[in-house]
Parts: C-alpha cells; structure tokens; sequence
C-alpha cells in the first residue's frame, strides 16, 4: 500500500507537471477506459481498477521474442 502510494504521488506530479504530455502517454499506454469499482477491505474503502494496457506500447516482439521498448519522455516524469 506504501508503495502504491507513493507511485500515486509520483503520477500526480508527472500529471501536474505537464498535463498535455502525461495525457498523450496514458492513452499510448491504456488500450480503453479504466473502471474504478469501490470495495471494502478490513483497512477500509479502496477501489478495483480494470482497464486494458496496449502492450505493445511498452513491449516490442520480434519473431518468438519479447522485449521492452526502451523509452523515455524528454522532460522526464519522475520528480527532481
């Protein structure tokens, strides 16, 4: 959960750093909308959150192979 949080903020920064281009890579990177679906859990409310990734904006294949695409935003999205 610390984790999750903590890339949450990362992403908040990215989005208000530059809204334009963090909304061009999501949509490279979503394949459709996302659902958020509330549950309850013993630690309280937390959302489900389905959606499709477009994996081929993060993994190229060739032939039987596999590999991850190698790229990065010229700004950068991670916090200075």
């Amino acid at each position: 959960m610390k984790e999750a949080r903590q890339h949450l903020g990362n992403l908040r920064v990215m989005l208000d750093r530059n809204p334009e281009e963090a909304r061009k890579a999501l949509e490279t990177i979503l394949g459709g909308p996302l659902r958020f679906t509330p549950t309850e859990i013993p630690e309280g409310k937390r959302y489900r959150i389905e959606g499709v990734v477009a994996l081929e904006a993060v993994v190229a294949v060739e032939g039987n192979e596999a590999r991850a695409v190698q790229a990065a935003s010229p700004a950068g999205f991670e916090p200075a």
